[in-house]
């Protein structure tokens, strides 16, 4: 058995270094030009189908392909500093050779072609896409202006009350009257609260809060107008906390009617704003009504004045809602375009 496996394995390598020793002859037959091998250039080259010649060094042409090329000496010694062009899209190339130059053209139309067309294919994307960044932008500026629009008759719902007795008021004023000049001074004083209120709503838009500062100076607004009404009044401001915009304009609401509520009936008004609490001492005997009003009016006593006293430490949770008797549609609202384009100063 031991024998017969030495046996197989011998007839298998002296089989394979048998083929290993006739490879090598061959290789050094065809080496030694024994065995023609790679002969007939001459032929080779007149089939290719690629337009070619070879010239000596004086461009004259010693073997062409079968694609005939029609040159030029002036265009071979053009051709053998850089690509030159035969015609649109065919390009001469040239290159020294031993002994002589090659010269061959290439058709690059189809190159070209996918070239004009990938440059289409940019410029129309391109197109695409400052289309569709114009619709975005018009978009964006749509949502702006409905923004905007939706903001402002917001306003209008909130002041349209004012607005119409505003509206009544001016029709009331017949200049050359004894009534004109107190007209006038109430109007300013509606007119002051409506420019406020509508601030009060665009800065809602922009923040959450309506600052001290911001409040006291539209309070200080309505006091100069309170003085054309023969009440003199003066503010005193305390506060230091922002107040949410609800409390805000409920605030100024009530504070509206209390003011308006006391023409006529005081000479003198001391309006002071804390944080969480606005006080407005008068020097009249009694307080009138002021109706019903986003938050309480607390009647009181301040040094031997009466007084009113508008609390908030509870936010907006204090605030009533307070339900008038126009409508708020949009639809009924005679005159009440108030040009809002921005917040007041």
């Amino acid at each position: 058995m031991k024998t017969r496996y030495m046996e197989s394995a011998m007839h298998k390598l002296m089989k394979s270094a048998s083929m290993v020793c006739a490879a090598g002859l061959l290789e050094t037959c065809i080496r030694t030009r024994l065995i023609p091998s790679n002969g007939d250039y001459r032929g080779f080259f007149a089939h290719m189908e690629t337009p070619a010649v070879i010239t000596d060094r004086g461009m004259e042409k010693l073997y062409a392909t079968a694609a005939p090329l029609e040159v030029s000496r002036e265009q071979m010694a053009a051709a053998l500093e850089g690509p030159a062009e035969l015609s649109e899209g065919l390009r001469l190339h040239g290159k020294a050779v031993s002994a002589g130059n090659v010269f061959w053209a290439e058709d690059e139309s189809t190159l070209n072609r996918l070239r004009q067309e990938l440059e289409d294919a940019n410029e129309t994307i391109e197109m695409e896409n400052d289309l569709l960044r114009y619709e975005n932008e018009q978009k964006e500026e749509r949502a702006r202006v409905d923004a905007r629009n939706r903001l402002y008759e917001r306003a209008a719902r909130e002041v349209y009350p004012a607005q119409k007795r505003l509206e009544a008021l001016i029709d009331q004023a017949q200049p050359g009257t004894d009534g004109f000049r107190g007209k006038m001074a109430e109007i300013c004083v509606l007119n002051a609260y409506i420019k406020r209120r509508a601030n009060f709503v665009l800065l809602s838009e922009e923040r959450s809060g309506i600052t001290a500062a911001e409040m006291r100076a539209a309070l200080s607004e309505s006091a100069v107008y309170l003085g054309y009404c023969g009440t003199a009044a003066t503010v005193d401001c305390e506060a230091e906390k922002d107040i949410p915009f609800a409390t805000a304009a409920a605030v100024l609401d009530t504070y509206e009617a209390a003011a308006e509520a006391l023409l006529g009936r005081a000479s003198y008004l001391w309006i002071r704003l804390r944080d969480g609490e606005l006080k407005m001492i008068a020097d009249c005997a009694e307080l009138p009504e002021t109706g019903e009003t986003p938050l309480p009016a607390e009647p009181g006593d301040e040094d031997g004045s009466a007084c009113w006293t508008i609390r908030w430490e509870g936010g907006a949770a204090n605030v009533i809602a307070v339900t008038h008797p126009c409508s708020a549609s949009l639809a009924t609202m005679d005159g009440c375009n108030m040009g809002l384009t921005k917040p007041f100063p």
